[in-house]
């Protein structure tokens, strides 16, 4: 069974504002970290259920080279990308 993605408008602008960020930082690392980013959504998508719970229906994926968690609600039918959150804003709530 095919999952769709949806990814909330505000979490698309999230992305292209962190990807800018590491663009500016240093030539290459947008690119590495938005293909990360990609790469941890196909996971995402192979085995949704497999991610620990972040906050009630809500579950998380940890990026493995950049610090942010991709918070997100799977369904059966479709895989609901709420927002990418640093994880050291994480540890301060």
């Amino acid at each position: 069974m095919a999952i769709n993605l949806i990814v909330k408008e505000a979490a698309e602008l999230e992305i292209i504002e962190i990807v800018d960020w590491y663009v500016f930082k240093k030539e290459g690392l947008g690119d590495r970290f938005y293909k990360e980013l990609l790469n941890e959504f196909d996971k995402i998508i192979l085995r949704p259920t497999s991610y620990f719970y972040y906050k009630k229906d809500f579950r998380r994926a940890i990026l493995k080279y950049f610090p942010y968690l991709i918070i997100f609600k799977a369904t059966e039918k479709k895989l609901l990308f709420i927002r990418l959150s640093m994880v050291a804003e994480i540890l301060r709530n």
